[in-house]
């Protein structure tokens, strides 16, 4: 499983995905302070793949998840994990979203007009199982 970190906005009619494109700008830095914020969140052991993308060391099972890429431009709720594991996953990301918006790093990239990091995108890089829970 991969872990993304996204750029998203809310609108009246949804949160829709903006993909990484907007956050081309981080910092190791800043990209380290979200790592160490998202593993004291999760309880598995993550490793860091890229600036914004980490990696779960263990199956995580009862889970189905897509690509974020399947949902760039588009509402991310028709999109969130579905499977016997989902609705604990979906509370975690929801906690997820609201540590990152209150994170100082989000803070500071607020206050100079760049882009924050507003979501964590769990994904499970097998396109076998989207198929399976999603009519793509």
């Amino acid at each position: 499983m991969k872990l993304h970190l996204l750029h998203a906005k809310a609108s009246m009619h949804g949160v829709f995905c903006l993909g990484k494109e907007p956050l081309s700008d981080i910092t190791p830095e800043e990209s380290d302070q979200l790592f160490e914020l998202i593993q004291s969140l999760i309880e598995y052991p993550l490793h860091k793949k890229t600036l914004l993308e980490f990696s779960v060391s263990e199956k995580i099972s009862g889970l189905c998840t897509q690509s974020w890429k399947k949902m760039l431009h588009q509402e991310m709720g028709r999109f969130l994990p579905k499977g016997e594991n989902a609705p604990s996953w979906r509370l975690w990301m929801t906690e997820a979203q609201m540590a990152l918006h209150q994170h100082p790093v989000n803070q500071i990239r607020q206050e100079k007009n760049k882009a924050t990091v507003d979501w964590v995108w769990l994904e499970n890089p097998d396109p076998r199982f989207w198929k399976r829970c999603f009519s793509i």
